[in-house]
């Protein structure tokens, strides 16, 4: 998932591209919108329900594909990727250091391979 504010910062998602090189990674890429905690706002318990609604095409999007993990380079998106679409959710760095020997414990923490 790339968030709202990456989008802007990166239009050409060099994130999204750099995790495609990583041999034997297969990516798939959910661009169905926004999660919907737009920050710290969907935390506020007045606006915990929009905050679903609004993210829920891309909550959808994650519970009915294929992946065994979800990442995303925003903490408050992961929070509603993990509750909302049930994934559990790795930071792309994180991803990357397990796959070049870094975070070996990353594994079992993901059930990666």
């Amino acid at each position: 998932h790339l968030p709202c504010h990456r989008r802007v910062l990166d239009p050409k998602q060099s994130g999204l591209q750099l995790l495609r090189l990583v041999p034997e990674l297969e990516v798939d890429s959910v661009d169905s919108g926004c999660t919907g905690m737009a920050g710290t706002w969907g935390l506020q318990r007045k606006n915990y329900r929009n905050s679903l609604r609004i993210g829920w095409p891309m909550l959808t999007a994650m519970r009915s594909g294929k992946s065994e993990f979800a990442t995303t380079q925003c903490s408050a998106c992961k929070m509603q990727i993990e509750h909302g679409a049930r994934r559990k959710t790795i930071h792309p760095v994180k991803l990357l250091a397990h796959a070049y020997g870094g975070l070996p414990q990353l594994a079992d923490e993901m059930m990666l391979n």
